[in-house]
């Protein structure tokens, strides 16, 4: 295992939510930042947005519904996104993406969100998080209240995408004003997806993750 920078602070520790607590949503304002297309030797294309939620708390669940246009506004693609915001710094960018077809790529031209955020806060017991190498580790097993810290030297440098991005999502890593991150991968849902982690300057690393219930 590579040893962490002393200015490296590990991504958030997850909580175990309370599930007798009642989830209400209620609509939040959001703001897109920036819009692309990425690819993906093994997985393919993918369109992506990057966005602001006001509002929201740390540990506050949030689920957005994305449609990416073409310059007539004419749909190409829907998806949803779900997941706990950044702890403890919320207001953080958030990034969600979906798969689409080759001849779509150079038709993206724009994307739209809607958001809302649950009116309860996560509480409960805390877990430490799973820490790996992704040099060094092909497999991985996370509980699905849990979360993967990628232990990596200069966590601005790495990038990645999820296969199937309804079983987990990415969380870049890097300088957070008063402190860095690592890195990390949030569950989203039972199953198993490759993650195609890059490095800047070339090194890519395929790591297999199963979600556990």
């Amino acid at each position: 295992m590579r040893k962490i920078a002393a200015s490296v602070l590990v991504l958030g520790l997850l909580l175990i939510q309370n599930p007798a607590q009642a989830q209400v949503y209620k609509t939040a304002k959001v703001s897109i930042t920036k819009v692309g297309t990425r690819h993906d030797p093994e997985t393919g294309w993918y369109v992506y947005a990057r966005f602001y939620i006001a509002g929201i708390k740390a540990k506050q669940d949030y689920r957005c519904s994305l449609t990416a246009y073409d310059k007539s506004k004419k749909v190409i693609k829907k998806w949803m996104t779900s997941g706990s915001s950044f702890d403890p710094r919320p207001f953080t960018e958030y990034e969600a993406l979906t798969n689409i077809k080759p001849n779509q790529v150079k038709l993206v031209k724009s994307v739209t969100a809607t958001c809302s955020l649950a009116n309860k806060i996560a509480t409960g017991q805390v877990l430490p998080p799973i820490m790996i190498d992704p040099a060094l580790i092909p497999a991985i097993s996370v509980p699905l209240t849990n979360v993967l810290v990628f232990t990596v030297t200069t966590p601005e440098d790495w990038s990645a995408v999820v296969a199937d991005p309804t079983i987990a999502t990415f969380i870049p890593g890097g300088n957070q004003g008063t402190y860095t991150t690592n890195p990390a991968l949030k569950p989203l849902k039972v199953g198993m997806t490759i993650v195609h982690m890059t490095q800047a300057g070339g090194m890519t690393y395929d790591i297999a993750v199963t979600i556990t219930g």
